[in-house]
């Protein structure tokens, strides 16, 4: 039993340390605080603050959120990719406000993404007027880029 609280406090102070380094820790900060017009009192078991720490993480190696994109090429082959940039610039040409994305995956394929949707309806509105100009377009749920705006 020793040994298991030993390992679950080291655990806990060693995810806490990789937190502090890259974003601070909110829940340290919460515990530490101290004002002279206000209190905070938290409490709570050691594994909840272990899974809050594990998610801080988790989020620190995925970055963005859940949402949706439209690809609108897809293609591999030895002229493949001045497809790709042929695309991507007609693209441009008639959406220079979306966001787009030109990719290698999986050292095969050139593939062009649009759009940074966080909703189903706000992708459906953005693949409406895509795939007049783009037919063969469709829609992929995929993490996305968050701006601060």
């Amino acid at each position: 039993m020793l040994i298991v609280t030993v390992f679950q406090c080291f655990t806990a102070f060693s995810q806490t340390q990789n937190v502090n380094g890259i974003h601070g820790d909110m829940l340290g900060k919460l515990k530490h605080f101290h004002d002279s017009k206000s209190e905070i009192s938290i409490n709570m078991g050691p594994f909840i603050e272990e899974n809050y720490y594990k998610h801080i993480l988790y989020n620190q190696k995925e970055p963005g959120i859940s949402g949706y994109r439209i690809r609108i090429f897809r293609d591999s082959g030895t002229d493949a990719k001045e497809r790709a940039n042929a695309v991507m610039s007609n693209f441009l040409s008639k959406y220079e406000d979306i966001d787009s994305e030109l990719k290698y995956v999986d050292n095969i394929d050139w593939v062009i993404y649009v759009g940074n949707c966080r909703t189903r309806s706000e992708v459906l509105k953005l693949y409406n007027k895509v795939k007049v100009d783009f037919p063969y377009s469709f829609i992929v749920s995929q993490r996305i880029s968050v701006s601060d705006e």
